[in-house]
């Protein structure tokens, strides 16, 4: 695809190529599977949304961590994100610089993710699981609106700013690794009654 262009896919894909800097991505049927036996790690970047309605995303067996950096919404209605085959996984990025979401019908499970631009505000309104690491960047909020279980680490900001926010009761929280807040950052739990 070119630069600016919104994707859809209706049938197996293998992403082993650089991607230029797309809009919205959208899999209805098939498969998007990162990378092949080679070990090459692959990114695809996106200023728009993610949208899984149908179909899967996997990655090959290769040992290394594939990147999605998106500027939109996480959104699962239906489909199958699986960002941990033995050897290869999937990091997300989320790097708009303004407010995105991880909604949709369905809960995700994430390998890892993490805020990084400025100004970003990530809310979590669906049932999300990361099985490693989450870290929330200076100058960024996760705001946790449902049930969300980190397996990993879990890092708030790298020394002058980051927030996480529990913003409803409903769902479990659960930090199953270490939770560091860095100097300048905050957790809240005070929204929650």
């Amino acid at each position: 695809p070119l630069p600016g262009e919104d994707v859809i896919i209706l049938h197996d894909v293998t992403l082993d190529v650089a991607t230029d800097l797309i809009n919205d991505l959208s899999l209805q049927a098939g498969t998007l599977t990162f990378g092949t036996a080679i070990a090459t790690p692959w990114s695809l970047n996106m200023t728009g949304d993610f949208t899984l309605d149908g179909g899967s995303v996997t990655t090959s067996t290769a040992n290394t961590t594939h990147v999605i950096n998106i500027g939109g919404d996480f959104i699962n209605n239906t489909g199958t994100f699986n960002a941990n085959n033995p050897g290869g996984k999937i990091s997300v990025v989320f790097n708009s610089g303004s407010t995105q979401q991880i909604a949709g019908t369905s809960p995700t499970t994430f390998y890892s993710f993490s805020t990084s631009t400025a100004a970003t505000t990530l809310d979590i309104n669906q049932a999300t699981t990361t099985l490693d690491n989450v870290t929330v960047a200076n100058a960024t909020t996760l705001n946790i609106n449902n049930a969300f279980n980190v397996g990993g680490t879990t890092t708030i900001g790298a020394g002058t700013s980051g927030v996480i926010r529990i913003l409803a009761a409903a769902g479990v929280k659960q930090f199953t690794g270490l939770l560091t807040v860095n100097a300048g950052a905050t957790f809240d739990n005070d929204d929650v009654n």
